[in-house]
């Protein structure tokens, strides 16, 4: 099987494609630390502890996130955790729901639901265009399992 080249992620590229993949490991203390906040588990278990996430992300990756133009403070977090024992299909979505400190009655924020506790809906596309999402993989995902 031939293997694409890797395309260095730049902001130009990032720009073009919207998205890109870092090259950026986090070290076994790290992935350790961020495993264990909140249980994984489930098809998606919504992470609370979001200061003490953003104080275990190494300064790197911040700095490889902050060259987007992006604060990699997170906002929302996500745990998964897929086992071939454990494991279920996840349909084809996008990133498109935030978090909000309050419900707002501004009609450009759409499809308002509470979880957790916490306020969510779409905002428009503007607000979108200025956030990222990044994934973290805490396992080593080849091309062939559906890696990039």
């Amino acid at each position: 099987m031939m293997m694409k080249p890797t395309i260095k992620p730049t902001l130009e590229t990032y720009t073009q494609r919207g998205w890109a993949r870092l090259a950026f490991q986090f070290d076994h203390i790290a992935l350790a630390t961020l495993s264990s906040f909140d249980p994984h588990v489930g098809n998606g278990q919504r992470l609370s502890e979001l200061d003490a996430i953003h104080d275990v992300l190494p300064s790197a990756f911040k700095t490889e996130l902050e060259a987007f133009g992006y604060n990699a403070r997170p906002k929302r977090a996500v745990g998964f955790t897929k086992t071939r024992e454990q494991n279920w299909s996840l349909p084809w979505h996008q990133d498109r729901v935030i978090v909000m400190t309050e419900r707002s009655d501004d009609p450009a924020f759409t499809h308002w639901t509470r979880k957790s506790g916490l306020w969510h809906c779409e905002p428009p596309a503007s607000v979108l265009k200025n956030m990222g999402f990044p994934y973290i993989a805490f396992d080593s995902v080849e091309a062939g399992e559906g890696g990039i």
